[in-house]
């Protein structure tokens, strides 16, 4: 009978990873649901009932474990009641349980936190950080990484902590990371909005930081357009001024692809250094050409993509900050990329690979004269 009665290692392993990564608990999905405040201990048959009482354990969940020390069943009572001398012995302090019908935790009612997200600006490769938190009665989750539409997302990480580490670890993301403060379905919508258009699903641990949102908020998720708000028409004078994108606080800069853009330089810097055959001005040309021809080639289908969503989610967060030169910008950018317009065509893709180009060129020139000294 102590065999039988023992915990299963395997089964407390699938909760766990159930529990942190949203992995399936297989037969165990009664115990999982369990776990996060819902079901009954009394209809979990005693091998379940185990393995969740250690998982409880193991998470300090002890709102779980006192609810299971009064269970009907006295393996299931016995360990649960070990367990929370466990806890105890640890510092974990445990509420007490009312038995009526059915058991129930105590009338102590807790307000949980609101949960919060930030997104922000596009990194060079123009994936879009996020980062979001979400609070159930025994823990605090936070999910974070970047997401793009071509690869979905990268970076990913999803972890556990208490709700003061929480407060910090967002508090602490905003200024360094340039990240903006969005309504939970707002920034959802956002962020699942670049999983779906890869089609690669959702990052491990999602699915369990959803869960302690309401069916109702996850609902007008599925049912929200983030973008729905901006400019439908493309503005082409919008286009010409990039002086709201050249501060400190919006700016932002487009990985081109570092062999291109090496070679382009030092192609730059053969024209420059042309001393017969060509005026100034027809060198100037041909460097603009090869502005134009790099900014063309580099600006590819992948990147195409990626920048035209992510510079969305910029002129998203610049409405909500009340920037409007800013976001009718990044919209204008989106909605000439979605158009299949050039990347010279696009004034401020081509600044990204004339100001790359320029700077790798005087680079090259800078060192070409240390080693060549001239009197």
């Amino acid at each position: 009978m102590a065999a039988k009665l023992s915990v299963s290692s395997v089964r407390v392993d699938a909760l766990l990873l159930a529990w942190r990564d949203g992995a399936s608990p297989g037969p165990d999905e009664a115990a999982l649901a369990w776990l996060r405040g819902s079901g009954d201990v009394q209809a979990l048959e005693t091998e379940a009932a185990l393995a969740a009482i250690e998982v409880a354990t193991r998470l300090a969940l002890g709102e779980r474990v006192a609810q299971a020390s009064e269970a009907r069943d006295k393996a299931v009572r016995k360990a649960a009641r070990a367990a929370a001398h466990r806890l105890r012995s640890q510092g974990h302090s445990l509420p007490e349980v009312q038995l009526s019908t059915s058991f129930t935790l105590g009338a102590e009612v807790r307000v949980l936190p609101s949960a919060q997200a930030l997104i922000g600006l596009p990194e060079e490769d123009g994936y879009v950080p996020y980062l979001i938190s979400t609070h159930g009665p025994e823990e605090s989750c936070v999910s974070g990484g970047a997401a793009g539409p071509i690869q979905g997302f990268r970076d990913e990480d999803h972890g556990h902590a208490s709700r003061s580490q929480v407060r910090r670890i967002m508090q602490d993301a905003k200024i360094p990371h340039r990240m903006h403060e969005l309504d939970l379905p707002l920034a959802l919508a956002v962020v699942e909005g670049a999983f779906r258009a890869s089609g690669r699903g959702q990052p491990p641990g999602w699915s369990h930081m959803l869960s302690h949102v309401e069916p109702a908020v996850l609902k007008r998720v599925r049912e929200l357009d983030p973008f729905e708000g901006l400019p439908t028409r493309l503005e082409l004078d919008l286009l010409h001024d990039l002086e709201p994108l050249r501060g400190e606080a919006w700016a932002m800069g487009m990985d081109l692809g570092q062999e291109a853009m090496i070679e382009a330089a030092q192609q730059a810097v053969s024209v420059i250094g042309e001393s017969a055959g060509r005026s100034d001005d027809e060198r100037r040309a041909e460097i603009a050409r090869l502005v134009d021809a790099v900014a063309n080639a580099q600006f590819d289908e992948v990147r195409r993509s990626t920048w035209t969503w992510s510079m969305n989610v910029a002129a998203l967060l610049a409405a909500r900050q009340g920037q409007v030169a800013v976001a009718n910008l990044c919209r204008a950018n989106a909605l000439a990329m979605a158009e299949g317009m050039a990347g010279a065509d696009i004034p401020w893709v081509r600044e990204q690979a004339n100001v790359i180009i320029s700077s790798l060129a005087d680079l090259l020139i800078q060192q070409t004269r240390v080693q060549f000294p001239t009197d």
